[in-house]
């Protein structure tokens, strides 16, 4: 992890002098910030940094009205997430060798696809230009209530799988994971990662249940 290099941007460029705390349906002028002003930065110096943000593909997948949970075990990377419960997949956006002033849309794809790919097995495997059907952009999220969240942006997706693909984890000895209906979830929030919270209400909020968090 030490020489990681991820996409980050400056705090002030993406959000301006405020911010928000919820799930904004609203994204174009935050796609067109990030596409502007996006840089690289090595991820343990962009983790203590409160004065830029690193977007995050999040990715919820469902099914039969069901949500994709994941638990966090001890052997997962990230220690402060650990036995959380998650309702989305997601992970650092990874530079790769593009410029800043190339394509923003194709880098936030590759990393959205990668993140998918190794975290969780599709039976059958779907194509990525199948994929792409069943994705679309729920908004953006923003935060800045715990340490975690400080630091990052979501940009948070809905992947609908159809009926004849199965979705399971890739890496079982870091991460289990099923299909669960989103009420029995909201049943035991304490249990949520805070990110999965504020995706958890918009999810019940699109389905007559809790309202969604400003």
């Amino acid at each position: 992890m030490s020489g990681e290099e991820i996409v980050v941007v400056e705090r002030s460029d993406l959000l301006g002098d405020g911010g928000f705390c919820g799930i904004r349906t609203e994204v174009s002028k935050y796609l067109r910030r990030l596409s502007a002003d996006w840089f690289p930065a090595l991820r343990p110096e962009a983790e203590k940094r409160t004065d830029w943000k690193q977007p995050i593909p999040y990715i919820m997948v469902t099914k039969n009205e069901k949500v994709f949970a994941t638990r966090r075990t001890e052997l997962s990377g990230e220690e402060r997430l650990h036995n959380k419960i998650s309702v989305g997949i997601g992970g650092h956006m990874r530079p790769g060798q593009q410029r800043p002033d190339a394509s923003f849309d194709g880098l936030l794809w590759r990393n959205l696809y990668r993140e998918l790919t190794e975290e969780l097995t599709f039976d059958p495997t779907i194509p990525p230009a199948e994929l792409q059907k069943y994705l679309h952009m729920v908004g953006v999220l923003n935060d800045d209530r715990d340490e975690v969240g400080r630091c990052h942006f979501g940009l948070v997706y809905l992947l609908q799988l159809p009926q004849n693909v199965s979705v399971g984890v890739r890496e079982t000895d870091k991460l289990k994971g099923q299909l669960t209906a989103p009420q029995s979830l909201a049943d035991g929030q304490h249990e949520l990662e805070g990110w999965s919270m504020l995706c958890l209400r918009h999810l019940l909020d699109r389905e007559g249940g809790c309202h969604r968090a400003e």
